[in-house]
């Protein structure tokens, strides 16, 4: 089986997370949400990482 190699371009990106960062890892969801409402329940993970 070949491999397959995919390019993804974001636009309007605000922020992303992921827990465990893993060599050779895919995106298992994409969601849209209102940015009021994720700023206010990702304030502790935005402040902990904003200098990453």
């Amino acid at each position: 089986m070949q491999e397959k190699q995919l390019n993804i371009l974001f636009e309007n990106f605000l922020a992303f997370h992921f827990e465990t960062q893993l060599p050779d890892s895919i995106l298992l969801d994409i969601v849209e949400e209102r940015t009021d409402l994720f700023t206010i329940e990702n304030k502790e993970l935005l402040e902990k990482e904003k200098y990453y």
